[in-house]
């Protein structure tokens, strides 16, 4: 479900994920059963005709977890996870996203909702975006910041991929306008609601609600 609040003069979007949990072991091996049973996976051969249509456009990809796996992975440093180069542990390199068609990213800079508990919610989700911001200064042929839809296509136009930021979780403002503010001019365009928490001001579905939905 997908709800959208304008708030501080940017749009908040809110993705709500199903989270599926399995409280008694059985349940879990017979899930466990199922998936050995399956029949295995079969690459999906894309006809000629869809390649044209998909070449006429391009694809507007809304979530990235990337800079999460550079934090883990590489230290934060593009100098570990060189994303020029293939990158077969990662969903994510260069050549991958020239070879899908991707012209513009929405970058998740994701952190832990139970970050949000020891305070450390709003500055890591800082340190992602400078893990982002990095990444953009590595590779100016490639990625370039988007603020706007203008920005989008004109980057677009230059043959390049047109980056934003995606905050993931309301957790990562600390209830604080200003702090969302910040976020806002450090670049970021959208920020979920919540992720797997409740706030004191937003429901999460894989929680127990505290507002109904959202506070007043």
């Amino acid at each position: 479900r997908c709800s959208q609040l304008a708030l501080s003069g940017w749009v908040c979007v809110a993705w709500f994920a199903a989270v599926l949990t399995f409280p008694h072991p059985a349940a879990a091996q017979e899930v466990n059963s199922v998936a050995e049973s399956a029949a295995p996976y079969t690459p999906v051969v894309v006809s000629d005709e869809a390649r044209a249509i998909h070449s006429r456009s391009f694809v507007f990809d809304g979530h990235n977890d990337l800079p999460w796996e550079v934090r883990e992975q590489g230290s934060r440093s593009f100098d570990t996870l060189d994303i020029s180069k293939p990158q077969p542990q990662l969903h994510t390199d260069i050549a991958r996203l020239h070879q899908g068609g991707v012209g513009a990213q929405f970058w998740s800079v994701y952190v832990p909702a139970h970050t949000a508990a020891s305070g450390l919610a709003h500055q890591m989700t800082l340190e992602q975006i400078e893990i982002v911001q990095a990444m953009l200064a590595r590779y100016p042929e490639t990625f370039e910041l988007a603020l706007t839809s203008d920005d989008v296509m004109r980057i677009r136009a230059q043959g390049k991929i047109a980056s934003l930021i995606g905050v993931e979780g309301g957790h990562a403002i600390d209830n604080s306008m200003e702090k969302l503010r910040r976020l806002f001019n450090l670049g970021a365009r959208y920020m979920t609601l919540t992720h797997s928490d409740s706030l004191d001001w937003a429901d999460s579905c894989s929680d127990v609600a505290k507002s109904g939905g959202l506070s007043e």
